[in-house]
């Protein structure tokens, strides 16, 4: 069995898993993620009627530790609590952002040098799971709306 991965347009990653009678089997990283983590199979997740959650929003986010099985009912209410809270969580984002920002000037990297400015945004977009593009812009102070 080995296992390829592609990106999926809905902002899920999917792998093909192939058995050993090569039998090519489409399923989604994160299931097969919590699936070893609570060593349970896959099938488990369709008798019981589960979704598997990401408890930070974050559909790339993987970490065994992310990821947790819901009801359906209860993923999808949680997916409308996580939309709703999305504007909020971008003015924080943009304000923590803003304040790493000056807490990186204060130990004395200039924002103006193109290699610091590229170190601390590098390191800000991975801290918080963001595009290195949307951290810029707030780092410029441009836009706070990119923040997703």
């Amino acid at each position: 069995m080995y296992l390829s991965h592609f990106p999926n347009n809905t902002g899920y990653v999917y792998v093909n898993l192939i058995d050993d009678n090569k039998k090519v089997i489409n399923v989604a990283l994160h299931k097969v993620i919590w699936s070893a983590k609570e060593n349970m199979p896959l099938s488990y997740l369709k008798e019981n009627k589960l979704d598997i959650h990401h408890i930070d929003g974050f559909t790339f986010n993987n970490n065994p530790a992310n990821l947790t099985s819901l009801s359906r009912k209860d993923n999808l209410c949680e997916k409308i609590t996580i939309q709703r809270m999305k504007p909020q969580n971008r003015l924080d984002t943009a304000k923590k952002i803003i304040s790493l920002r000056q807490q990186f000037e204060n130990e004395g990297y200039n924002m103006f040098d193109p290699e610091d400015f590229f170190n601390v945004a590098r390191f800000i977009s991975v801290t918080f799971n963001k595009s290195y593009r949307a951290v810029s812009e707030i780092l410029k102070e441009k836009k706070y709306t990119n923040v997703i």
